[in-house]
């Protein structure tokens, strides 16, 4: 079974909050897996998912910040095993 990782989680390898973690996956750019209901929604990140997004993101980042060895891409590089 892959890995689900929630919001929090999610909002903390990206290092940016909830609500902009929310916000991608409303829009589409992380698909998400709702789990609640539907006045309380809970929502899911498959592994695959995240990784497909930070892959298609890196290269941008990497060139505009410079920022190669920070946490994000130490634990982009965690999650690829």
């Amino acid at each position: 079974m892959e890995t689900l990782y929630t919001i929090e989680e999610v909002a903390d390898i990206l290092r940016c909050g909830r609500e902009h973690v929310r916000n991608l996956c409303h829009s589409g750019k992380i698909p998400a897996i709702n789990i609640g209901t539907r006045s309380q929604k809970c929502f899911r990140v498959s592994r695959s998912a995240l990784e497909a997004y930070l892959s298609e993101d890196e290269p941008t980042v990497r060139e505009n910040r410079n920022v190669e060895d920070s946490r994000f891409f130490q634990k982009l590089r965690a999650m690829r095993g």
